[in-house]
């Protein structure tokens, strides 16, 4: 509250407002002590003419008595008397009624805003709030509403219920809109309700009654004026859809919670549960603020609660899992110890989730100016923790060079090292030394699904496997210092990526490749400033990266020689574009021109327009498809316009790559070419009946009808082979 006081003080618009809402105040209290003064002036008058008319009343009933006696026999003198009295208490009654409403005070003003300043300023900061103070309002409420801990249970709501009786927005615009003593106020904008709205917790009084109800009690210009002073006012907040998840009506997400420990626990992460259920071991994720806060018996839960190791980790592993986190201040040097003495299996899930955390976690500030990392404090001193690390992520780098089967270690370590190297640059080259090691892992699947290219169930599993071999590799570049070179490592690799993940057709496959090609676009997004720099000096990175995906080894370059040159798409932040052709490769060079296109993000890659894709259904349902491969797909990128140009096998099967071109009138033609031999053969159509035309006609049955027809231009020959 004091900011807003404070704001609206150095406000040139606020205070205008409150200038104006001033003047509007001033003129309802002299509309309203107008009529005071009117109504009080309307009953002296009155009072005046009901004392005559009394005076008179009374003079008549005089008369009236007089006439009785007099003309005792003259009933049309006394009947005269008699209707001049009537009509003299008629005329008093009504005088004493127009009097009775003259005395009546008039109806009190009620100020929309508080007399005091102070308030009133308060008031103006919520009611007309600048927008973009109104913005991180909203957010700063509810960021701390998305600490609290869900479901909401019923002690958290108790403590976190902020009951509210009066919407402050609805009364000051309602009262700006009375026009009993003012139809059109200077102040014409009206309050807005923000989603941090302004209430108060004290309900607005009825002030029907309020002020003296006799006009002649009015004494002063105050008597009947009320002003909102009273009211005690505050923020509220009903967050957005949270009254179906348990919230109550109005919270406050700022409110102490019941247990200190709800936040953490709702916070740290859970345990994976591939390895079966791991919630007997959520205990040792959790770790409090200081040693201060920490049970007694924290240290020696593993010890006590050795019934509940799982078969995976040995005693010693178990032991060091359950101590790791026991202590804040001491989590990364047992993380030291427990990497040099090779006691936690690295390639488990659970322990992975438990570095993390261990790694993630900042924990508590200390109180100087600027702040600092509490935990971390000291920890970049020469022969401390920080130096240990590095030390014990360089020998486990040496060892897991040469130990192929313990790689998985690398999805943890080349994290660990790359984060570190935000602080110890020396962990930098650590860093790429583990994305080394997993890239050279999934070039070699790369080379397996080549030997393996006939079975499609064997080359998806590998391709699996080199998907998550190449995430593996991207996450070692998820922070630290960064070159062109590791830039263009990163563009190879999600390029890859996104190429291996677009043909993983089995569900259970992208499944579990699925979180780690989330963990590495995560990787490219936090880096993106740096990689759109670097690849907008240096457009080869990008050259690079799209020729790793392009087919038998083509790389884009300029129709007139040289580098392509690379431009940003319009109205695209991240997507470039170049025309060029592709060259190099057994194949040769192709003189006609692409288009090429390039997501540095996501690693999408189009040539002319076209993702890497299987066959279309118009290929894979002609005849002449469907008699020499049957239900069998390739992999293949467009590399010519449209559904006219040639649809090139991105895989080698059996050594040879194949072509596939969708002419006019429904023409496909297909070839082969064996990159070693440099021979290309163009399959023949056998025809509808499948007797091969004339071409085939000295052919025997068998040969013609169980066989298929490759010819060889070059050479003049004609292959068979048989037809599975």
């Amino acid at each position: 509250m004091d900011m807003a006081q404070e704001f609206v003080a150095s406000c040139p618009r606020l205070l205008g407002i409150w200038s104006l809402e001033q003047r509007d105040a001033e003129a309802r209290v002299a509309a309203h002590w107008a009529e005071v003064l009117r109504k009080q002036e309307l009953a002296r008058r009155l009072r005046d003419e009901l004392d005559e008319l009394e005076s008179e009343g009374r003079r008549l009933a005089k008369e009236l008595e007089e006439a009785k006696e007099t003309y005792a026999f003259n009933d049309d003198i006394v009947a005269r008397k008699r209707n001049l009295v009537r009509s003299n208490q008629r005329g008093a009654r009504q005088k004493r009624n127009e009097l009775e409403v003259a005395e009546k005070a008039p109806a009190p003003v009620v100020q929309p805003l508080p007399l005091s300043s102070t308030l009133a300023h308060r008031w103006l900061f919520f009611l007309h709030m600048p927008p973009l103070l109104r913005h991180l309002s909203r957010f700063s409420f509810l960021a701390q509403q998305m600490l609290l801990p869900r479901p909401i249970s019923p002690e958290v709501a108790r403590a976190i219920d902020d009951t509210h009786k009066a919407n402050l927005t609805t009364y000051y615009n309602n009262q700006r809109h009375c026009g009993t003593y003012l139809r059109s106020p200077q102040q014409s904008h009206d309050g807005e309700e923000g989603r941090v709205m302004f209430w108060s917790k004290t309900q607005v009084p009825d002030l029907k009654d309020f002020g003296p109800k006799n006009v002649c009690r009015c004494t002063s210009r105050s008597d009947g004026v009320w002003y909102p002073d009273s009211l005690e006012n505050s923020m509220a907040w009903a967050g957005p859809g949270s009254r179906d998840r348990g919230f109550p009506t109005h919270f406050n997400p700022f409110a102490v919670l019941p247990c200190s420990s709800l936040t953490e626990l709702y916070f740290t992460e859970k345990l994976p549960s591939e390895n079966g259920d791991a919630s007997s071991l959520q205990w040792a994720m959790h770790v409090r603020a200081s040693a201060t806060d920490t049970p007694p018996e924290r240290g020696n839960l593993a010890i006590s609660r050795q019934d509940l190791k799982p078969g995976y980790l040995s005693k010693p592993a178990y032991l060091m899992f359950g101590t790791l986190r026991a202590y804040p201040l001491r989590q990364l040097r047992r993380l030291a110890s427990a990497l040099h003495d090779r006691t936690l299996p690295l390639d488990q899930p659970t322990v992975h989730v438990l570095v993390r955390q261990l790694m993630y976690h900042i924990g508590v500030f200390t109180d100087d100016s600027p702040p600092r990392l509490l935990w971390r404090e000291g920890w970049k001193s020469e022969g401390d923790v920080l130096e240990a690390l590095w030390r014990e992520l360089s020998s486990l780098a040496d060892e897991l060079m040469e130990k192929r089967r313990e790689h998985q270690a690398v999805l943890l370590l080349g994290e660990v090292a790359a984060y570190l190297a935000g602080w110890h640059p020396a962990c930098n080259a650590v860093a790429r030394r583990f994305a080394t090691m997993t890239s050279i892992v999934a070039d070699e699947l790369g080379l397996e699904a080549d030997a393996v290219s006939n079975d499609d169930d064997a080359v998806a599993e590998l391709l699996a496997k080199q998907c998550i071999w190449r995430c593996m590799a991207l996450l070692c570049y998820g922070a630290g210092c960064l070159d062109a070179s590791d830039v263009g490592s990163m563009l190879q690799l999600i390029v890859l990526i996104r190429h291996g993940h677009v043909f993983l057709q089995d569900l259970q496959l992208r499944a579990q490749v699925q979180p780690l090609v989330v963990r590495a676009h995560n990787v490219m997004a936090s880096r993106a400033d740096v990689v759109l720099a670097e690849v907008t000096q240096n457009g080869e990175l990008l050259t690079d990266a799209v020729a790793r995906v392009l087919p038998g080894g083509l790389r884009p370059e300029s129709p007139a020689g040289g580098a392509v040159v690379w431009s940003r798409l319009p109205g695209s932040v991240a997507s470039f574009e170049a025309v060029g052709c592709c060259v190099g490769g057994v194949g040769g060079s192709q003189h006609q021109e692409h288009l090429f296109s390039i997501n540095v993000l996501d690693g999408t890659v189009l040539l002319d327009g076209w993702p890497p894709s299987r066959l279309p259904k118009e290929v894979t349902g002609h005849p002449l498809y469907r008699r020499t491969f049957g239900e069998w797909n390739f992999q293949v990128t467009f590399t010519g316009e449209g559904q006219a140009g040639v649809m090139e096998g991105l895989r080698l099967i059996n050594g040879r790559r194949y072509r596939f071109v969708l002419g006019s009138g429904g023409r496909l033609v297909i070839s082969e070419v064996d990159p070693e031999r440099r021979v290309e053969l163009e399959l023949l159509d056998a025809g509808t009946d499948g007797q091969c035309g004339q071409w085939g006609a000295e052919l025997p049955p068998r040969l013609r009808g169980m066989q298929s027809h490759w010819l060889c231009r070059d050479r003049g020959v004609v292959v068979l082979r048989s037809i599975i």
